[in-house]
């Protein structure tokens, strides 16, 4: 209970002061699980009492697609974490304001997923593909860095809570790749553990390649929207009819990454039409997203 309350006290001193929110490494997941408490309803009265009665469950549901490790792994199991069907299948099952509270989190988590894979980490790999970094946690954890030390401090204190019995609904609903559920928890809260060193070695790393506050602002409202429409609208919603995990859309940012580095070995005249295409491919994605119900500004 004491745990409980000083985590109800963290949240309520982010809603006073929100900061925008960014990308979507584990901070981020929870800032934008903060904005949602603090902006959304659903016109599902047991759902809308979730949101209310348990932010922190509503918090860890957010995380829990990401505690089993190997998306590439996962993507080729029928019951994987980055699923839509998983998410819709925890909701509706849900027997109590728990379960609801941490379905719903699941959710949000998924449509927020549908940007950062489908959108924002096409942009970083072709916008910049002429810097030495571009990995997918690269990317996000830059995100990740921009945050005030409090989201830190709220991701450990969520830690600190027994979501024993959700763990034990995650296990039975998913498939975990290698290892069993309970390595790939180890190793997923292990990793949270050390999120200041990590924060510590991207802000050095990162140099003037980091995220303009112009730039993640118009992911971040898509992410919002997304998760929005998630919550309300549930497997029915626009943003389900994208693949949370990205997949093709990475693939096919990474190919052309590729392509524009080499064209850029060629010689300066082809360095210049590279830079001209990339810019180019990047105004139509971001033409894409502003098409999207949920990246419509």
């Amino acid at each position: 209970m004491i745990l409980l309350a000083a985590f109800g006290w963290s949240i309520a001193l982010i809603l006073l002061h929100p900061a925008t929110a960014l990308a979507w490494g584990p901070v981020t997941h929870v800032a934008l699980g903060i904005q949602t408490l603090a902006t959304v309803s659903t016109p599902d009265g047991l759902l809308q009492a979730a949101l209310a009665n348990l932010p922190e469950v509503f918090l860890y549901g957010s995380l829990a697609p990401d505690i089993v490790q190997g998306r590439r792994l996962q993507s080729r199991l029928r019951r994987h974490s980055h699923n839509w069907a998983t998410g819709v299948g925890l909701l509706n099952s849900a027997r109590d304001e728990p379960e609801r509270a941490f379905a719903l989190g699941y959710m949000a988590h998924l449509a927020a997923d549908v940007v950062a894979h489908n959108f924002f980490l096409p942009a970083r790999f072709v916008g910049h593909f002429d810097r030495g970094m571009g990995s997918h946690i690269y990317e996000e954890a830059c995100f990740d860095s921009l945050f005030d030390a409090e989201y830190r401090d709220l991701l450990l204190k969520l830690l600190a809570i027994d979501f024993h019995p959700l763990d034990k609904i995650l296990k039975r609903a998913i498939d975990s790749p290698l290892v069993g559920f309970r390595a790939h928890r180890m190793i997923f809260e292990g990793g949270l553990r050390r999120i200041r060193e990590w924060d510590r070695v991207i802000k050095v790393i990162s140099g003037d390649a980091g995220i303009a506050s112009a730039e993640a602002e118009i992911f971040s409202h898509a992410s919002r929207g997304a998760i929005g429409e998630a919550l309300v609208a549930h497997g029915a919603a626009p943003c389900c009819l994208f693949d949370p995990m990205g997949a093709e859309a990475i693939r096919n940012a990474l190919a052309s990454r590729r392509n524009l580095i080499r064209l850029t070995r060629i010689g300066p005249q082809a360095a210049q039409s590279a830079t001209a295409l990339a810019s180019s491919m990047l105004k139509d994605l971001m033409a894409h997203l502003r098409q999207t119900p949920f990246g419509s500004i």
